[in-house]
């Protein structure tokens, strides 16, 4: 089974989004300052990249996802040779993986949470999530 990726269109591709993102998050933030006031018509909650479970959040669990898609199509494509690094590519597939589900769902959020409760979080710890990630 062959399957090919043309880089440079997947990337102008997701470049883009990332692009037409970015646009609609200044505009929200723009008119969140500028008119005083806090819900934009629902606008902020669903753009700002400073909040979970909204487009920007979905867009990134997407594109991590896609990155585990492409390290298990590495994986399976090495599963055979000998000296291939098998599980080292497998185990680089299941940490994406992970961080895909922890990005949708938001998992980090908690985890930092708990631990800002028992802990002085500034610096480089300030997301207090890395200290257990």
């Amino acid at each position: 089974m062959e399957i090919k990726v043309e880089p440079k269109k997947l990337a102008t591709a997701l470049l883009w989004i990332i692009a037409l993102l970015t646009v609609i998050h200044s505009v929200v933030l723009f008119l969140y300052f500028y008119w005083d006031d806090d819900y934009v018509y629902g606008l902020v909650d669903l753009f700002d990249f400073d909040i979970e479970g909204n487009f920007p959040t979905f867009y990134s669990a997407v594109a991590i996802l896609l990155a585990t898609g492409l390290l298990a199509l590495i994986t399976r494509a090495n599963w055979n040779r000998e000296g291939a690094y098998r599980f080292h590519w497998l185990a680089l597939t299941g940490l994406m993986l992970f961080l895909a589900f922890d990005e949708a769902t938001a998992i980090h959020e908690t985890i930092g949470s708990f631990f800002e409760d028992y802990m002085d979080a500034s610096g480089f710890l300030y997301f207090a999530c890395v200290v257990l990630y």
